[in-house]
């Protein structure tokens, strides 16, 4: 039943809220701002005999129409500027033939009556709600309640929808941000982890080539260290070129990354100030995101996003995650050198281990060899001293003398032993 025709009070009333609790129920259980949208005008057109209408959402400034029924979206546009609801507080506006004769014509056809219904949260105004006949006929009072129940409905359920989607987009940041953590701690190797963060931002953020940048002390540029696009031909070629044409810490967009220490969107690469004629020429149309590497707050690197194309470009709104992983990627960078240098350092002091190792064990082995033939000499000289002093039977002092150096040179040769089978 539609509203507004004959009958009594108590019957349009039944009616309306049995028509009422149907569309209620007909609502989506959906988190689509969309797919809420376009149930509620689909059903309320015909509940209220109303075959134009729309909904907008003003939560973040600008209006932006989230659907609309009748309506273009030029026609939805036009309505919005000559009922003026971003401007005062937000007020439900019920409006006759006579205020709308200055509406003006939607085609062939002129207004007769209009409604238009803020959607209220706790929070403030969502956005308007706006309905609208071609005959003259009045929207009721009843019928205003009625439009108020549901907008203030939709007003929660487009709440709802929103906090999801904040909700699905922290939740998947937070996900990214774990996995490219997971990635930049499963291993040391500088080269590898720098990869497979290239790999993983282009996929999960659609990206057409990510790049990451690093300073070179010696040349004084910023040659290429990863490069990854979606088409390997292109990824060669961007790689070749970067190696040919590595960027300098003082020109366009990387020397306002490294003077300013902050990331930089390039939302249009055709007209934006920073971009280089040459660079611009091998990109093509699209947008760019720049974020600068900094260790202990100096830059030694950038890392470049890139989209092709116009639609959906790069915007202020990744800038946040975004320098959390350039954060992440810094912070790997220093570890990863710091890793190389004690590495390089490990190996120094093992060379030199060894070194020390091979000098020690010649010494040893030309003392041991030394000491074999002092002792040998020693034995000899004393088997000739004892044979002398036995033939000429001189005194035992003599004799236990040479007994005793002969006891020493047996107890050296027995620790010479020894310390050789002793490890180094």
């Amino acid at each position: 039943m539609a509203l507004g025709g004959a009958g009594s009070a108590d019957e349009l009333a039944a009616g309306a809220v049995g028509e009422l609790n149907e569309l209620l129920w007909a609502l989506p259980i959906s988190l689509d701002p969309r797919e809420i949208t376009a149930a509620l005008l689909e059903r309320g057109a015909r509940l209220f005999r109303s075959p134009l209408a729309a909904l907008w959402v003003t939560q973040d400034g600008a209006p932006e129409l989230i659907g609309a029924f009748g309506l273009t979206a030029k026609k939805a546009e036009q309505l919005w500027a000559m009922l003026e609801l971003g401007t005062g507080d937000p007020q439900p506006h019920n409006l006759y033939a006579d205020r709308l004769s200055s509406a003006g014509a939607f085609g062939k056809r002129r207004l007769g009556a209009l409604i238009a219904m803020p959607l209220c949260t706790p929070t403030g105004p969502l956005g308007w709600l706006v309905c609208a006949r071609l005959e003259a006929e009045p929207y009721t009072e009843f019928e205003a309640q009625l439009i108020g129940i549901i907008s203030n409905r939709v007003a929660l359920a487009l709440a709802n929808a929103r906090l999801y989607g904040q909700a699905e987009a922290c939740s998947h940041d937070m996900a990214l941000l774990a996995d490219c953590t997971a990635i930049l701690m499963s291993t040391m190797c500088l080269q590898d982890l720098l990869d497979a963060i290239a790999r993983r931002v282009v996929d999960a953020f659609g990206l057409t080539m990510c790049t990451i940048q690093l300073l070179d002390p010696a040349s004084g540029t910023l040659p290429p260290t990863a490069v990854y696009h979606r088409d390997p031909e292109q990824r060669e070629r961007f790689a070749t070129w970067l190696r040919v044409r590595p960027l300098r810490p003082d020109e366009s967009l990387t020397g306002r990354l490294f003077a300013t220490r902050r990331p930089y969107v390039a939302s249009n690469l055709s007209d934006d100030p920073y971009i280089m004629p040459d660079i611009r020429a091998q990109l093509g149309v699209g947008s760019t995101l720049g974020l600068p590497l900094l260790v202990r707050g100096e830059p030694v690197g950038a890392m470049f996003w890139f989209k092709a194309g116009r639609a959906c470009a790069l915007d202020e709104s990744l800038v946040p995650l975004a320098s959390q992983l350039a954060g992440q990627i810094a912070m790997a960078l220093e570890n990863a050198r710091l890793y190389e240098a004690l590495a390089r350092r490990v190996d120094a002091g093992d060379t030199q281990m060894q070194t020390v190792y091979e000098d020690v064990t010649s010494r040893l082995t030309e003392g041991r060899r030394y000491a074999a033939e002092l002792e040998r000499a020693l034995r000899a000289d004393l088997d000739l001293m004892a044979g002398a002093i036995g033939q000429q039977s001189a005194g035992g002092d003599a004799a236990a003398a040479i007994a005793r150096m002969t006891a020493r040179l047996d107890d050296l040769q027995r620790r010479l032993a020894e310390g050789e089978q002793r490890p180094f």
